[in-house]
């Protein structure tokens, strides 16, 4: 037999004509994948009255942040579909403007840092991971990289874990879950989302209960971290009556700190130990008289401390907007080691008691303002040391418009001053504006 020779031209043209004669059409490839997400833009503006409680540490930012999520979902076939998240997140656009910081030399002076109208960073896969839901049974089991959708964990944020979950809902009114997975991150432990491919190598095992009678709702939640946590419970219960409803949430967390796990001899020093028994409680009473509605709320704190979440904020009750996860009041709700807070060791406490209003009123059918206060004092209690007090206040008007059925407007200025007992410091004020534009496809 005698092979015929041709040109390398000859041959792409080929291998393009074989290729394009099984490919499909761009329309008839995509057919019944199902396509859903948002595209955000948000501007902060934020002003400090001595920082950090450092005299005169004054300082003014600008950031533009943006963020784009869209979720692609397969056509269930032979009971599986696939699902893929893409998202790209810039939180750092800083026009670094305003006192408080060290200008440039030369040419770096016009220059901040952040992407902001610059060169932005590249998209990245946010989920992927298959669906599998059989005929037999209403379960749903969900394999790979997924959010994490709990109340200890924030899904709105990017917390994702790789690993399987399972929910199943035979039981009229009640849905089970269970889930493992081998790898797990919370974004406010790794900022960014993307661009930083950190994850926390332990596994993280979750078991739960959600039952729906009504106006009767109620969840309860167990979790495992191997090194971290030896075990985490949350509990919610929440009824409703016609215009007037009650929550009461309930979450306590004993922290591993064997000399193995994540606060032993790396985190404290050989010998040392965590004061490993955390609570956290919250109760919220509403009213919804259209066009006036209105929030009350109680958080304290029990036991030696009250770090019982993984995310700072999960699904825990509250109202305001600055002062959890901040340096000045010391509050962080999470039991992973963020930001500057120290978790308090064995024979110390850490306490915490919160009272918070957030009234409303709709002046258009789409157009609601707010205006929301909060009043809180943490406190840091160590044997043979003075007592660390800090007194806090938040007062925020907002506002939230729905443009249109895809795009929504808010926005706000929050005002939070921290007083401090503590000797040498000062006072902080802390104000910020923020206006957000969101666009759901």
């Amino acid at each position: 037999m005698k092979l015929a020779k041709i040109s390398l031209a000859a041959a792409v043209a080929l291998g393009a004509l074989s290729t394009a004669s099984f490919a499909q059409p761009l329309e008839e490839a995509i057919k019944g994948v199902d396509v859903s997400g948002y595209l955000r833009y948000r501007y902060n503006d934020d002003r400090y009255s001595d920082r950090n409680n450092v005299k005169d540490a004054s300082e003014t930012s600008a950031t533009h942040q943006y963020k784009v999520k869209a979720d692609f979902k397969t056509p269930v076939v032979n009971n599986v579909a696939f699902n893929l998240g893409i998202l790209y997140h810039n939180d750092q656009a800083t026009t670094n403007r305003g006192s408080g910081t060290t200008p440039g030399q030369g040419t770096e002076q016009f220059f901040g840092t952040g992407l902001g109208a610059g060169e932005d960073g590249n998209f990245g896969v946010s989920t992927f991971y298959a669906t599998y839901t059989p005929d037999s049974t209403k379960t749903t089991v969900m394999i790979g990289k997924q959010l994490l959708n709990t109340p200890v964990t924030n899904a709105g944020d990017e917390d994702r874990g790789t690993g399987i979950l399972a929910l199943n809902s035979d039981i009229p009114n009640w849905t089970f879950a269970a889930g493992a997975f081998d790898t797990f991150a919370i974004n406010d432990l790794m900022k960014g989302y993307i661009g930083n491919e950190r994850s926390v190598t332990k596994g993280l095992y979750t078991l739960a209960a959600l039952a729906n009678y009504g106006d009767f709702t109620a969840q309860a939640w167990a979790f495992a971290i191997e090194d971290v946590v030896k075990n985490l419970f949350f509990v919610e219960l929440a009824y409703k009556y016609s215009m007037f409803g009650i929550k009461g949430q309930y979450a306590y967390a004993a922290l591993d700190n064997g000399d193995n796990g994540l606060y032993g001899k790396n985190y404290l020093g050989a010998g040392d130990e965590l004061a490993k028994k955390n609570s956290l409680y919250t109760i919220e009473a509403t009213v919804d008289y259209k066009p006036v509605d209105f929030k009350l709320g109680y958080i304290g704190s029990g036991n030696d401390g009250y770090s019982v979440s993984l995310d700072d904020e999960g699904k825990f009750s509250k109202a305001g907007k600055l002062w959890w996860q901040n340096n000045a009041t010391g509050v962080s709700i999470s039991a992973l080691p963020l930001g500057s807070k120290a978790l308090p060791g064995k024979d110390e406490e850490d306490e915490l008691t919160v009272v918070y209003v957030d009234l409303g009123y709709k002046v258009l059918d789409n157009l609601r303002l707010n205006i929301e206060y909060v009043d809180g004092e943490a406190k840091f209690k160590s044997p043979g040391v003075a007592n660390d007090k800090r007194e806090f206040t938040e007062l925020t008007p907002g506002f939230n418009y729905q443009y249109s059925k895809n795009l929504n407007l808010s926005g706000y200025y929050a005002m939070l001053k921290t007083d401090t007992n503590t000797p040498g410091e000062e006072d902080e004020k802390r104000n910020r504006a923020r206006l957000q534009a969101l666009y759901k496809f």
